[in-house]
């Protein structure tokens, strides 16, 4: 069957990302860092008992969150794609028995499993040890949690795949992915689109940038049904868009490869 195939290059990932654990231990110190400077930050920032009704217990687990978020899914693998489109090397790999966009996404998601257990459990000692357990006042918020999380992987991998794509058709791709890093951090990750002024919230708010770590990390520090089933559709509206788009580009520029003798 076609779905195995694809398991075994998941696990297979998930293995060597195991295997070869050094920079997965980089990744989590590098969070672990993130999270005490945002720790220290709001802390000095935090001179009330809220900020747009986030209280300071809040603000730390939403960092947790939209870090663990945004750094599950990494740009090297996509990145080197795009290397690979520039020299020629895209060409033996689409020979293969494989859809190519399938092989890519399982690849990614074996290692992306195993950063994300990482990150959540690192996540979850440090905001227990820092702030204490998260407010949970309702067990209905972990499913919608965990369907908003991994829309917001289909999305995060949906965009950079694209991105990496864009190497058939410009000669260099990587201003794209720093825009789209920064894009992503500033909104939604570093502060919470409630910050932002009135009138630029309710834009940003349909924005895929923010719905990948605004989106996951609001459902879980301020969950509210309503609001959490809202940002799902938006984010699964979103990932379709965005998996169109990818699958789009990725044909274009094959058969681009093809017309010149690829």
């Amino acid at each position: 069957m076609k779905i195995r195939k694809y398991l075994t290059i998941f696990n297979i990932s998930l293995r060597n990302a195991v295997y070869y654990n050094k920079n997965l231990f980089g990744g989590v110190i590098m969070y672990t860092l993130f999270i005490y400077v945002f720790f220290r930050l709001w802390g000095v920032i935090y001179s009330s008992n809220t900020i747009a009704n986030y209280t300071y217990s809040q603000m730390i687990w939403y960092v947790c969150i939209t870090e663990m978020t945004s750094l599950t899914i990494g740009t090297t693998t996509l990145y080197k794609i795009s290397q690979d489109i520039k020299n020629g090397d895209i060409a033996y790999q689409l020979g293969r028995p494989y859809n190519y966009l399938m092989y890519v996404f399982s690849n990614t998601m074996g290692a992306s499993f195993v950063k994300f257990c990482l990150y959540i459990l690192t996540g979850g000692i440090l905001g227990t040890v820092l702030v204490g357990i998260p407010n949970i006042e309702s067990a209905v918020m972990v499913p919608y949690f965990v369907l908003s999380f991994v829309l917001s992987i289909i999305m995060q991998f949906s965009m950079l795949m694209t991105i990496a794509l864009s190497a058939f058709f410009v000669e260099e791709s990587r201003p794209f992915f720093f825009i789209y890093s920064k894009f992503i951090l500033m909104l939604g990750t570093f502060v919470p689109i409630e910050f932002f002024p009135s009138w630029l919230q309710k834009p940003l708010k349909y924005l895929p940038f923010s719905l990948v770590t605004w989106g996951p990390a609001k459902i879980f520090v301020a969950f509210n049904i309503s609001q959490a089933t809202n940002t799902i559709m938006m984010q699964t509206t979103w990932a379709v868009v965005l998996a169109a788009i990818c699958y789009f580009v990725f044909k274009k520029g094959v058969r681009n490869v093809h017309v010149h003798g690829g």
